[in-house]
């Protein structure tokens, strides 16, 4: 039945839903502005939290670069005081054989000066000291 009380025409049959539709329609649009300004919403926090984590790290990036280097440092100069104690060992290690060739230079410079042996010559020199 039409609004005057009358059976509806094939007409007003098929257009009768037009209102349900338009009405859903305004519904539709209403939860996609909504949804679509909390969407914004959501972006716009999110660029916000983004933006102040990003400030807070550059914040931090003097402290964080100044530990680097430090500890950076340190194991550089760890390093340093290895490498100068291993050429200090070497450095002792190659005096030592210089003054055991000068020693044996100094003999064999003896030994062909002086005809005795060595032991024989100091054994000479506690003689004489009698």
């Amino acid at each position: 039945m039409n609004r005057r009380g009358e059976p509806k025409t094939p007409m007003e049959e098929h257009t009768s839903f037009i209102p349900k539709v338009l009405q859903k329609e305004a519904e539709l649009d209403a939860r996609l502005q909504a949804a679509q300004a909390e969407a914004e919403q959501i972006v716009a926090s999110a660029r916000y939290e983004a933006r102040r984590y990003v400030e807070e790290f550059e914040a931090q990036l003097p402290d964080l670069i100044r530990e680097r280097f430090e500890a950076e440092m340190a194991h550089a100069e760890a390093e340093a005081q290895r490498l100068i104690a291993e050429g200090e060992k070497q450095a002792d290690a190659l005096k030592q054989q210089a003054r055991a060739r000068l020693d044996l230079a100094v003999r064999e410079i003896l030994h062909a000066v002086l005809p005795i042996p060595l032991d024989d010559q100091e054994k000479a020199h506690d003689h004489e000291d009698e």
